[in-house]
Protein backbone atom coordinates (compact mmCIF):
# COMPACT_ATOMS: atom_id res chain seq x y z
CA UNK A 1 0.00 0.00 0.00
CA UNK A 2 1.36 3.42 -0.95
CA UNK A 3 2.36 5.77 1.87
CA UNK A 4 2.69 9.58 1.79
CA UNK A 5 6.49 9.26 1.99
CA UNK A 6 6.44 7.24 -1.24
CA UNK A 7 5.57 10.40 -3.16
CA UNK A 8 7.87 13.31 -3.95
CA UNK A 9 6.45 16.85 -3.66
CA UNK A 10 6.51 17.16 -7.46
CA UNK A 11 4.54 13.94 -7.86
CA UNK A 12 2.08 14.90 -5.15
CA UNK A 13 1.50 18.31 -6.70
CA UNK A 14 1.30 16.88 -10.24
CA UNK A 15 3.93 19.28 -11.54
CA UNK A 16 5.42 16.75 -13.92
CA UNK A 17 4.25 15.87 -17.44
CA UNK A 18 1.92 13.11 -16.40
CA UNK A 19 -0.74 11.72 -18.71
CA UNK A 20 -3.46 13.37 -16.62
CA UNK A 21 -1.69 16.74 -16.85
CA UNK A 22 -1.39 16.46 -20.65
CA UNK A 23 -5.06 15.51 -20.96
CA UNK A 24 -5.99 18.47 -18.77
CA UNK A 25 -4.03 20.85 -21.01
CA UNK A 26 -5.75 19.49 -24.12
CA UNK A 27 -9.15 19.89 -22.47
CA UNK A 28 -8.41 23.56 -21.67
CA UNK A 29 -7.83 24.42 -25.33
CA UNK A 30 -11.36 23.41 -26.34
CA UNK A 31 -13.21 26.25 -24.50
CA UNK A 32 -10.46 28.66 -25.62
CA UNK A 33 -11.07 27.73 -29.24
CA UNK A 34 -14.81 28.11 -28.77
CA UNK A 35 -14.28 31.55 -27.22
CA UNK A 36 -12.11 32.69 -30.12
CA UNK A 37 -14.76 31.48 -32.59
CA UNK A 38 -17.54 33.32 -30.76
CA UNK A 39 -15.50 36.55 -30.67
CA UNK A 40 -14.68 36.23 -34.36
CA UNK A 41 -18.34 35.73 -35.27
CA UNK A 42 -19.37 38.68 -33.10
CA UNK A 43 -16.71 40.88 -34.67
CA UNK A 44 -17.82 39.83 -38.16
CA UNK A 45 -21.49 40.49 -37.39
CA UNK A 46 -20.84 43.94 -35.96
CA UNK A 47 -17.86 45.25 -37.91
CA UNK A 48 -18.05 43.94 -41.47
CA UNK A 49 -21.01 46.15 -42.34
CA UNK A 50 -18.88 49.15 -41.45
CA UNK A 51 -15.88 48.22 -43.62
CA UNK A 52 -14.13 51.32 -44.93
CA UNK A 53 -15.40 53.57 -42.16
CA UNK A 54 -13.96 54.74 -38.89
CA UNK A 55 -16.50 52.62 -37.01
CA UNK A 56 -14.91 49.46 -38.46
CA UNK A 57 -11.56 50.36 -36.90
CA UNK A 58 -13.18 51.25 -33.57
CA UNK A 59 -15.22 48.03 -33.50
CA UNK A 60 -12.14 45.96 -34.32
CA UNK A 61 -10.07 47.61 -31.60
CA UNK A 62 -12.87 47.07 -29.08
CA UNK A 63 -13.20 43.37 -29.95
CA UNK A 64 -9.40 42.83 -29.76
CA UNK A 65 -9.33 44.58 -26.36
CA UNK A 66 -12.23 42.42 -25.17
CA UNK A 67 -10.48 39.27 -26.37
CA UNK A 68 -7.19 40.22 -24.69
CA UNK A 69 -8.99 41.05 -21.45
CA UNK A 70 -10.98 37.80 -21.48
CA UNK A 71 -7.92 35.61 -22.11
CA UNK A 72 -5.77 37.53 -19.59
CA UNK A 73 -8.48 37.30 -16.92
CA UNK A 74 -8.91 33.58 -17.59
CA UNK A 75 -5.15 32.97 -17.40
CA UNK A 76 -4.77 34.94 -14.16
CA UNK A 77 -7.79 33.22 -12.61
CA UNK A 78 -6.45 29.80 -13.55
CA UNK A 79 -2.99 30.68 -12.22
CA UNK A 80 -4.49 31.66 -8.85
CA UNK A 81 -6.63 28.51 -8.78
CA UNK A 82 -3.62 26.28 -9.56
CA UNK A 83 -1.52 28.08 -6.93
CA UNK A 84 -4.20 27.61 -4.26
CA UNK A 85 -4.68 23.97 -5.23
CA UNK A 86 -0.94 23.32 -4.92
CA UNK A 87 -0.85 24.99 -1.52
CA UNK A 88 -3.73 22.81 -0.35
CA UNK A 89 -2.09 19.66 -1.72
CA UNK A 90 1.24 20.57 -0.13
CA UNK A 91 -0.41 21.16 3.25
CA UNK A 92 -2.22 17.84 2.88
CA UNK A 93 1.04 16.08 1.99
CA UNK A 94 2.82 17.58 5.01
CA UNK A 95 -0.11 16.64 7.26
CA UNK A 96 -0.13 13.08 5.94
CA UNK A 97 3.63 12.82 6.46
CA UNK A 98 3.16 13.98 10.05
CA UNK A 99 0.43 11.36 10.55
CA UNK A 100 2.66 8.69 9.01
CA UNK A 101 5.51 9.70 11.31
CA UNK A 102 3.16 9.60 14.31
CA UNK A 103 2.04 6.11 13.33
CA UNK A 104 5.68 4.94 13.33
CA UNK A 105 6.71 6.59 16.61
CA UNK A 106 6.17 5.68 20.22
CA UNK A 107 4.36 8.64 21.75
CA UNK A 108 6.22 8.64 25.07
CA UNK A 109 9.81 7.98 24.00
CA UNK A 110 9.64 9.33 20.42
CA UNK A 111 11.67 6.38 19.13
CA UNK A 112 10.09 4.04 16.58
CA UNK A 113 7.35 1.69 17.73
CA UNK A 114 7.17 -2.11 17.74
CA UNK A 115 5.25 -2.41 14.46
CA UNK A 116 7.77 -0.29 12.59
CA UNK A 117 10.68 -2.16 14.21
CA UNK A 118 9.50 -5.53 12.92
CA UNK A 119 8.67 -4.14 9.48
CA UNK A 120 11.99 -2.31 9.16
CA UNK A 121 14.02 -5.23 10.49
CA UNK A 122 12.46 -7.48 7.85
CA UNK A 123 13.34 -5.00 5.11
CA UNK A 124 16.88 -4.48 6.41
CA UNK A 125 17.34 -8.24 6.60
CA UNK A 126 16.24 -8.61 2.98
CA UNK A 127 18.75 -5.93 1.99
CA UNK A 128 21.54 -7.50 4.04
CA UNK A 129 20.96 -10.97 2.61
CA UNK A 130 20.58 -9.65 -0.94
CA UNK A 131 23.83 -7.68 -0.84
CA UNK A 132 25.64 -10.08 1.51
CA UNK A 133 26.10 -7.39 4.16
CA UNK A 134 26.04 -7.89 7.95
CA UNK A 135 23.20 -6.69 10.15
CA UNK A 136 23.23 -6.19 13.92
CA UNK A 137 20.44 -5.96 16.47
CA UNK A 138 20.64 -4.94 20.14
CA UNK A 139 17.88 -5.75 22.63
CA UNK A 140 17.67 -3.71 25.84
CA UNK A 141 15.55 -3.93 28.96
CA UNK A 142 15.18 -1.43 31.80
CA UNK A 143 15.26 -3.91 34.67
CA UNK A 144 14.64 -1.28 37.32
CA UNK A 145 11.50 0.28 35.80
CA UNK A 146 9.03 -1.61 38.02
CA UNK A 147 11.03 -0.61 41.10
CA UNK A 148 11.08 3.03 39.97
CA UNK A 149 7.31 2.97 39.40
CA UNK A 150 6.69 1.48 42.83
CA UNK A 151 9.12 3.81 44.61
CA UNK A 152 8.68 7.15 42.84
CA UNK A 153 5.40 6.72 40.96
CA UNK A 154 4.48 6.11 37.35
CA UNK A 155 5.28 9.70 36.37
CA UNK A 156 8.90 9.09 37.32
CA UNK A 157 8.85 5.86 35.32
CA UNK A 158 7.51 7.73 32.29
CA UNK A 159 10.26 10.33 32.69
CA UNK A 160 12.86 7.58 32.74
CA UNK A 161 11.42 5.99 29.59
CA UNK A 162 11.31 9.34 27.79
CA UNK A 163 14.88 10.14 28.86
CA UNK A 164 16.07 6.72 27.72
CA UNK A 165 14.40 7.26 24.34
CA UNK A 166 16.26 10.56 23.96
CA UNK A 167 19.46 8.84 25.03
CA UNK A 168 19.08 6.19 22.33
CA UNK A 169 18.41 8.77 19.63
CA UNK A 170 21.47 10.76 20.73
CA UNK A 171 23.74 7.71 20.76
CA UNK A 172 22.46 6.06 17.59
CA UNK A 173 24.13 6.64 14.26
CA UNK A 174 22.17 8.21 11.43
CA UNK A 175 21.63 4.76 9.91
CA UNK A 176 20.54 3.06 13.17
CA UNK A 177 16.87 2.49 14.01
CA UNK A 178 16.07 2.70 17.75
CA UNK A 179 12.62 1.48 18.79
CA UNK A 180 10.51 0.63 21.83
CA UNK A 181 9.47 -3.01 21.70
CA UNK A 182 7.24 -3.10 24.79
CA UNK A 183 6.84 -1.43 28.17
CA UNK A 184 10.46 -1.55 29.35
CA UNK A 185 12.10 -3.19 26.35
CA UNK A 186 13.89 -1.42 23.53
CA UNK A 187 15.75 -2.48 20.42
CA UNK A 188 18.19 -0.92 17.98
CA UNK A 189 18.66 -2.13 14.40
CA UNK A 190 22.26 -1.68 13.23
CA UNK A 191 22.46 -1.84 9.42
CA UNK A 192 25.78 -2.91 7.89
CA UNK A 193 27.17 -3.82 11.33
CA UNK A 194 29.19 -6.94 12.14
CA UNK A 195 29.06 -8.94 15.36
CA UNK A 196 32.14 -7.13 16.64
CA UNK A 197 30.58 -3.77 15.74
CA UNK A 198 27.35 -4.65 17.55
CA UNK A 199 29.19 -5.55 20.77
CA UNK A 200 31.25 -2.38 20.44
CA UNK A 201 27.98 -0.45 20.30
CA UNK A 202 26.82 -2.23 23.46
CA UNK A 203 30.01 -1.21 25.22
CA UNK A 204 29.53 2.39 24.15
CA UNK A 205 25.91 2.43 25.34
CA UNK A 206 26.81 0.83 28.66
CA UNK A 207 29.62 3.30 29.25
CA UNK A 208 27.42 6.26 28.34
CA UNK A 209 24.67 5.12 30.70
CA UNK A 210 27.12 4.67 33.57
CA UNK A 211 28.89 8.00 33.07
CA UNK A 212 26.21 10.35 31.71
CA UNK A 213 23.21 11.37 33.83
CA UNK A 214 20.04 10.77 31.86
CA UNK A 215 17.59 12.42 34.22
CA UNK A 216 19.65 14.99 36.10
CA UNK A 217 18.32 13.26 39.22
CA UNK A 218 20.83 11.25 41.22
CA UNK A 219 18.19 8.99 42.76
CA UNK A 220 16.62 8.07 39.43
CA UNK A 221 19.92 7.78 37.58
CA UNK A 222 21.36 5.68 40.38
CA UNK A 223 18.41 3.29 40.22
CA UNK A 224 18.55 2.82 36.44
CA UNK A 225 19.65 -0.70 35.47
CA UNK A 226 19.82 -1.83 31.83
CA UNK A 227 20.57 -5.26 30.39
CA UNK A 228 21.62 -5.96 26.80
CA UNK A 229 21.41 -8.77 24.28
CA UNK A 230 22.90 -8.94 20.79
CA UNK A 231 22.11 -10.87 17.63
CA UNK A 232 22.31 -10.29 13.91
CA UNK A 233 22.77 -11.64 10.42
CA UNK A 234 24.45 -13.83 9.24
CA UNK A 235 26.21 -14.68 12.49
CA UNK A 236 23.04 -14.95 14.60
CA UNK A 237 19.89 -15.89 12.72
CA UNK A 238 18.33 -15.45 9.30
CA UNK A 239 14.80 -14.23 10.08
CA UNK A 240 13.62 -11.08 11.85
CA UNK A 241 11.73 -12.99 14.55
CA UNK A 242 14.67 -15.31 15.21
CA UNK A 243 17.11 -12.39 15.49
CA UNK A 244 14.94 -10.61 18.06
CA UNK A 245 14.32 -13.84 19.95
CA UNK A 246 18.03 -14.68 20.12
CA UNK A 247 18.92 -11.18 21.31
CA UNK A 248 16.26 -11.30 24.04
CA UNK A 249 17.45 -14.74 25.17
CA UNK A 250 20.96 -13.36 25.57
CA UNK A 251 19.54 -10.30 27.31
CA UNK A 252 17.55 -12.49 29.70
CA UNK A 253 20.70 -14.39 30.61
CA UNK A 254 22.17 -11.10 31.87
CA UNK A 255 19.22 -10.02 34.01
CA UNK A 256 20.02 -11.99 37.17
CA UNK A 257 21.62 -10.10 40.03
CA UNK A 258 21.91 -6.79 38.16
CA UNK A 259 23.43 -4.13 40.40
CA UNK A 260 24.72 -0.60 40.11
CA UNK A 261 23.70 1.88 37.42
CA UNK A 262 23.44 1.79 33.67
CA UNK A 263 24.41 -1.55 32.24
CA UNK A 264 26.47 -2.48 35.29
CA UNK A 265 25.99 -6.22 35.43
CA UNK A 266 27.22 -7.63 38.69
CA UNK A 267 29.09 -10.93 38.85
CA UNK A 268 27.38 -14.02 40.19
CA UNK A 269 28.66 -17.37 41.31
CA UNK A 270 26.88 -19.22 38.52
CA UNK A 271 27.58 -17.02 35.52
CA UNK A 272 30.56 -14.92 34.64
CA UNK A 273 29.38 -11.70 33.04
CA UNK A 274 30.91 -10.89 29.62
CA UNK A 275 33.22 -7.88 29.61
CA UNK A 276 31.00 -5.88 27.29
CA UNK A 277 28.24 -5.84 29.90
CA UNK A 278 30.37 -4.63 32.81
CA UNK A 279 30.71 -1.04 33.86
CA UNK A 280 33.96 0.55 32.80
CA UNK A 281 36.58 -0.02 35.50
CA UNK A 282 34.72 -2.89 37.12
CA UNK A 283 36.96 -5.71 38.26
CA UNK A 284 36.55 -9.20 36.82
CA UNK A 285 35.24 -11.90 39.16
CA UNK A 286 37.90 -13.42 41.34
CA UNK A 287 40.43 -10.59 40.80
Amino acid sequence: MAKPSDFSPAAALEMKDSAAAKQSRRARWLPRGVGVAVLALGWAAVSLRDVGTGAFIVDSVVFVAMALYAFTAAAVSRSHAVSEERKIRLRLLVHNLELENMSMRDELTQVFNRRYLFDRLGRELDTASGFERPLGYIAMELQSLAHLNDTYGYEAGDEVLAAFGRFLMDCARASDIPARVSGNKFGVILPDTSKRGAYTMVERLAQSISTSPLMGNERLDGALVVSFGVSGYPWGADTAGAIIRQAEIEMASQTSDLTGTGADVGPTEETEVPTVFRQVGEATPGS
